[in-house]
């Protein structure tokens, strides 16, 4: 899988989200849900990303489910599944591609320092 990472910005801050890769988020969501009722306990996600996959840009802190105000909670909610599935992430993006994607596609893009580029969804 090629890397998915984009730049967003979430109630007024900017960060770096990485795509854990298919095999982990799948494990993740076995993680998650309950095999009984079928209700996800999303904190088992919010942990892992916020420890591996999401990195604050412009010098603010790193977060935790623990630090983020509930108005956080609940954008990062609706964000992080989208972005999980490899849907339209466009309304969070913070920096636009260059070139539009068309019909929703990934767009390849170069960040500094990065082997392979990444993809912006």
């Amino acid at each position: 899988m090629q890397v998915i990472a984009v730049e967003v910005t979430i109630a007024e801050k900017k960060w770096r989200v990485q795509h854990p890769g298919n095999r982990k988020n799948l494990e993740l969501q076995g993680k998650a849900i309950n095999p009984r009722s079928g209700e996800m306990k999303q904190e088992v996600i919010f942990d892992y990303m916020f420890e591996h996959c999401i990195e604050p840009l412009e010098g603010q802190p790193a977060a935790s489910l623990d630090t983020l105000h509930p108005a956080e909670v609940e954008e990062w909610a609706v964000f992080l599944p989208t972005f999980l599935r490899g849907k339209d992430v466009s309304r969070w993006l913070s920096a636009r591609p260059e070139k539009p994607a068309e019909s929703g596609e990934p767009t390849p893009v170069s960040h500094p320092g990065e082997e392979g580029g990444a993809t912006r969804v």
